[in-house]
């Protein structure tokens, strides 16, 4: 058994991830990590295997684990990304548009957006 945590760097602490996915490549046996990042799973037979360790928004990291190996540390770093368009939908009257740019912070009030959608 593989025993180990998943964590992500902020500033200069370590924070647990929670819901991490630890699978082993080209298997359906994996793992999920707990509120701690603390994960077990079982190792299948061989020498050296595979380890893909994922969570939104993070760089999924694969990892070789030796047969000897029973606890592991992986630090995800996140993924950095831009909007390039954002929806913006009101369910009570079904007000739908696009913003092409979000660069600056718009407050729009409820009538404006009654405005906009007609």
């Amino acid at each position: 058994t593989l025993r180990g945590y998943v964590k992500e760097r902020h500033k200069q602490e370590l924070s647990p991830i929670s819901g991490a996915n630890v699978l082993w490549k080209g298997t359906t046996k994996g793992s999920v990590t707990d509120a701690r990042g603390y994960f077990e799973i079982n190792m299948p037979a061989g020498e050296e295997l595979s380890l893909l360790i994922s969570f939104i928004g993070y760089e999924t990291q694969e990892l070789i684990i030796g047969k000897e190996q029973k606890k592991i540390l992986v630090i995800l770093k996140e993924v950095s990304t831009s909007l390039d368009d954002i929806s913006v939908v009101g369910e009570k009257d079904a007000v739908s548009f696009n913003m092409k740019s979000i660069e600056n912070k718009i407050n729009i009030s409820k009538e404006g957006i009654k405005r906009l959608a007609c």
